[in-house]
């Protein structure tokens, strides 16, 4: 599930808010919000979680 808000996954055991909303002319989606949303990424956290995956990753030979 995706936070409506910040748009950042909501992972197993964080508390969530589910709504409907309503539409006029389409069906009813159910969104879903965090209740404390998490801080957004900063660069470096993006680049330790990536660096992170290439260390984890199998090397293949070519």
């Amino acid at each position: 599930m995706i936070c409506k808000c910040c748009d950042q996954s909501i992972q197993p055991g964080e508390t969530y808010t589910a709504q409907i909303e309503h539409g006029g002319s389409c069906a009813q989606p159910t969104v879903y919000l965090h209740d404390s949303c998490p801080p957004p990424p900063t660069r470096t956290m993006l680049r330790s979680r990536l660096s992170e995956q290439l260390r984890r990753a199998p090397l293949r030979p070519h």
